[in-house]
């Protein structure tokens, strides 16, 4: 009896290291390796508050291409979603709301641009109809612009200023009054 137990939990354990190896070598992982950065980045490249942006052009789910650059002269809400996320699928309301209430109720011009990461235009689609999202939404499909931001797991957020400068940063969800004090605060 003793030695059934003792070899259940050695199989226990080593089914959970098993997986843990899995999930950490997956590109879907939240702590994935990141490849070298865009244009002409290094690999030691960091985004960082108070640096440049870097550029990018993906194309949006329609297919036309988009870049940051373009955005230039208006505050930006970066954000990398999935739509197998239930966390972006959570606050993605909140950034409707947000988009709503800066551009529509106060007029700030707050460009909103999402990216979507590790999945495919189809079923980023059906995630934007099913929210009514207002704003560009585009597609990184090989991770690119994911990788240049250092961006380690979904969702990830970044507020860009109208001169292309980082203001801030956070890995992980932000409820609509967090998403409206940090992009009121850019210029």
């Amino acid at each position: 009896m003793m030695r059934t137990t003792t070899l259940k939990r050695s199989i226990s354990a080593l089914i959970s290291v098993l997986l843990l190896a899995l999930a950490l070598s997956s590109p879907l992982s939240l702590l994935s390796q990141p490849a070298a950065a865009l244009n002409g980045a290094s690999q030691d490249a960091r985004v960082q508050v108070g640096a440049p942006a870097p550029d990018f052009t993906l194309k949006n789910l329609r297919g036309k291409p988009v870049s940051l650059s373009e955005l230039r002269g208006k505050p930006v809400v970066l954000y990398f979603w999935a739509s197998w996320c239930p966390w972006c699928m959570r606050m993605k309301p909140a950034l409707v709301r947000a988009h709503r209430t800066l551009n529509e109720g106060e007029g700030r011009n707050v460009a909103f641009v999402g990216i979507g990461i590790s999945d495919t235009t189809r079923r980023l689609r059906e995630a934007a109809r099913k929210h009514a999202v207002p704003y560009t939404l585009l597609h990184d499909p090989k991770h690119k612009v994911a990788d240049a931001y250092r961006v380690q797991g979904v969702p990830s957020i970044f507020f860009i200023d109208s001169d292309g400068i980082v203001q801030d940063m956070w890995p992980g969800a932000l409820d609509e009054e967090e998403i409206l004090r940090l992009a009121r605060q850019l210029r």
